[in-house]
């Protein structure tokens, strides 16, 4: 199946016009495919918008979490016995590992 996009002018102003195989002609003004396109490429930059907004809160959360590990490490490393350091040094840096990794499903192949 041939499809066909061109510029007519028709009345005096340039049209858009969408021909098939079958000569069905679909004609679009000028200003009908400028207004379109205006509202298409503003619903992009709102979603775009809030999909940053969501990586932001994300990393924000994810920086809370290696900050607490950071501080809860630090208090381990003085309060803890000399025999215990190194495990619950270990288990510290678990948690951002596990956290980031819950965060990531991934779906079976």
């Amino acid at each position: 199946m041939a499809v066909e996009l061109g510029l007519i002018r028709v009345a005096g102003e340039f049209s858009f016009y969408f021909r098939t195989g079958n000569s069905t002609d679909v004609v679009f003004c000028a200003q009908f495919v400028g207004v379109v396109g205006g509202a298409v490429s503003l619903l992009l930059v709102f979603r775009t918008n809030a999909a940053f907004g969501r990586f932001c809160a994300a990393a924000d959360s994810f920086a809370e979490v290696l900050s607490a590990t950071r501080n809860l490490s630090r208090k381990m490393a003085v309060w803890a016995p000399v025999s215990h350091r190194v495990e619950n040094a270990r288990l510290c840096a678990a948690i951002p590992w596990a956290v980031k990794h819950r965060g990531q499903v991934r779906t079976p192949d």
